[in-house]
């Protein structure tokens, strides 16, 4: 097709995706998808249980005089929800005592909590050095708005502009309030990503030594990324809500590729004399690899809109790639790069290429301990972890784990409700529920023929312990219902879906490979050789995230790192192959001649990916750091080895291909 019809064409497709782009952000949710219904939360579903719920933390013995403040605090939050703290409860006691509800309410102005039952002092920590105050909002623990957005989110903010009378010691937190200052704090990292602009910029035209290069590989970046904001609103559109972390994930992906194939493209134009066709074949089979294999992330729990975000964006950006940028290639070409014939003199990738089996032999000694501790990495699934301490909603939750903890929910038959089992349920920690202390069965009714304990156990609900306390319960056939339980019911469902995600990723990339070159040689190369990378830098980063960072490893980040290298390292994977099958055409040493004619330009490629999506390090969420240190550390392995060494040592053994020194 002519070059102006596919200027024209991108013309009009690109004015026509502006309404879109330009609203993408509203369709951006920060809500955790990962929700998973176990047989307590069907039970519990529309009980007072089942209620989202915002704490306010007051990091301050409860002295009469916070008496009045803590009350009108309450009054004012009163039309959001069902508030509760230990004052209001004394003053609904003593007017159920008394009658008068006037004369209960000075008293408590009065003597504060002079005097107060021991259901009153369950609001109060055990030292007394802290109280809480509850919300419990009208809305069950799933729902979300059409955005993804909860209501416990939203009313964040309103809630610490209400708690202001009680002092700098009071702290809102909660899932909703966690959810919104972490999204305050990645709006404020946001500029990470526009002055990634100007270094990638910079690198393409040192890269290909063209400032017009340059300048124009600025814009066929801005336009993927663009057409990336067009495929959140579209895919928004659809779903509803688009998990708003993609949004980084995919910015850093598109910006990696994007440069990959300008520099590719644009090279092979300046190297091969204006032939172009083969790269554009290259380009199209490695942006069909990359999108279907990371589409594999929609069967993940709560990342179904990360699939089909990164598939629509890659295939759009490989597109553009192959169609807008020949055909603006064909009319300026001669005034962007002058082209070169590829020369005779022997490069270091060649002459690497031709290293003993030592090396090979060597790189798998290491590889084998690596990939054995993949699989059995130790994570986590607090996506808390990291975060700074300096967020309200994190020095109030650190405060409410230490002072109260997080309730375990056990559901049993009425039948079953008696005093031996609140005597068993009370060897693990605090409880409240039927038969303890004065309480009777309605008063923990749910259900209609369910009755509930609270077990109180101390700490997080991701540590060891508390997991450990909700399987020993699980084990004497109780029903066990809260986050400490859904996370065990999600750690046993992922089992599967992680196994069948990474055999349909590999399938992808082997399928797409095998079909292009028409052998099962290639693929088996480079799959073994991104294993190797991924594996070896998720070992790496666990030392880092707890040993210098200490932090956990979350459990997401092993699983993402290995769809989105396993994609992205097809990139390189058809760059060197396509080079290596032009030069065994020929015959002879094909194998160091292909790897001469990439080496450096793979290299560069590798660079410049692991700048782009090394950027997430830099946003002080632990979720992202973790992913932006662990793709720095894997595509630095595997553009100075995997490619460099253990690429063109494996094409020799499985061709049969004679190292000529």
């Amino acid at each position: 097709m002519d070059a102006k019809i596919w200027i024209v064409i991108w013309s009009v497709v690109l004015i026509g995706m502006i309404p879109g782009a330009m609203v993408y952000t509203h369709y951006l949710a920060y809500s955790n998808e990962n929700n998973i219904q176990t047989l307590a939360d069907k039970l519990l579903a529309n009980s007072s249980l089942d209620r989202q719920t915002i704490y306010v933390i007051v990091n301050e013995s409860p002295t009469p005089q916070l008496s009045k403040a803590v009350l009108e605090v309450e009054g004012n939050l009163s039309q959001y929800g069902l508030v509760s703290s230990p004052y209001s409860q004394y003053v609904s006691f003593l007017t159920q005592v008394t009658g008068n509800s006037t004369l209960a309410r000075n008293y408590v102005l009065s003597h504060g909590l002079q005097g107060s039952p021991p259901f009153v002092r369950e609001l109060v920590s055990s030292d007394n050095s802290s109280f809480l105050i509850t919300l419990t909002l009208n809305y069950s623990n799933n729902f979300v708005y059409k955005n993804g957005s909860t209501p416990s989110e939203i009313l964040t903010p309103i809630v610490q502009s209400e708690i202001r009378p009680l002092g700098p010691e009071a702290y809102v937190t909660g899932t909703g309030a966690i959810a919104y200052e972490t999204q305050e704090l990645t709006q404020k990292y946001a500029f990470v990503f526009p002055s990634l602009f100007l270094v990638l910029a910079i690198a393409i035209g040192v890269a290909l030594r063209s400032i017009k290069a340059g300048l124009l590989g600025f814009v066929f970046v801005g336009l993927t990324l663009y057409m990336s904001y067009f495929s959140v609103y579209l895919t928004g559109l659809i779903l509803g809500g688009v998990d708003y972390v993609v949004n980084y994930t995919l910015t850093a992906v598109i910006l990696g590729i994007t440069t990959d194939y300008f520099i590719f493209l644009i090279y092979r134009y300046k190297r091969d004399k204006k032939s172009i066709n083969g790269s554009r074949k290259a380009i199209l089979i490695s942006g069909l690899t990359v999108g279907f294999s990371l589409a594999t992330f929609s069967l993940v729990k709560g990342f179904l809109s990360w699939g089909i975000v990164l598939l629509l964006s890659v295939i759009l950006s490989a597109l553009l790639m192959i169609t807008l940028l020949p055909a603006v290639i064909s009319i300026f070409g001669g005034k962007l790069v002058k082209t070169s014939e590829y020369g005779t003199k022997e490069s270091i990738f060649s002459k690497a290429s031709r290293v003993s089996l030592v090396y090979l032999v060597l790189i798998l000694l290491v590889a084998v301990p690596a990939i054995y501790f993949f699989f059995h990495v130790p994570t986590t699934y607090n996506f808390n972890t990291g975060l700074p301490s300096s967020l309200n909603s994190v020095k109030g939750l650190t405060i409410l784990e230490r002072d109260y903890g997080f309730p375990i929910i056990v559901l049993v038959n009425k039948t079953q409700a008696n005093a031996s089992l609140a005597s068993f349920l009370q060897k693990y920690s605090n409880v409240v529920g039927p038969y303890v202390g004065t309480s009777n069965v309605s008063q923990f009714t749910v259900n209609n023929g369910y009755v509930y304990y609270l077990i109180y156990v101390k700490g997080s609900p991701y540590s060891t312990e508390t997991l450990n306390v909700v399987k020993t319960l699980e084990n004497h056939h109780l029903i066990v219902g809260g986050l400490t339980s859904d996370i065990l019911a999600l750690q046993r469902e992922n089992v599967t879906v992680y196994s069948l995600l990474e055999l349909l990723v590999v399938s992808a990339v082997g399928l797409v490979l095998g079909l292009s070159f028409r052998t099962w040689k290639y693929p088996l190369i480079s799959l073994s050789g991104v294993l190797i990378s991924v594996t070896e830098a998720t070992a790496i980063l666990y030392l880092i995230a707890r040993f210098l960072l200490h932090i956990e490893l979350i459990y997401l980040v092993p699983v993402i790192i290995f769809v989105i290298l396993t994609s992205l390292g097809s990139d390189y994977s058809v760059f060197i192959i396509s080079s290596v099958e032009e030069e065994r055409e020929k015959g002879g040493d094909y194998v160091s001649r292909g790897m001469g004619r990439t080496g450096s330009i793979v290299t560069t490629l590798g660079i410049i990916l692991a700048i782009s999506l090394g950027t997430l390090a830099f946003i002080p969420i632990a979720f992202l750091q973790e992913l932006g240190i662990s793709f720095v550390v894997s595509i630095v392995i595997d553009t100075f080895v995997i490619r460099t060494f253990y690429y063109p040592l494996m094409i020799r053994i499985l061709y049969n291909v004679r190292n000529k020194t």
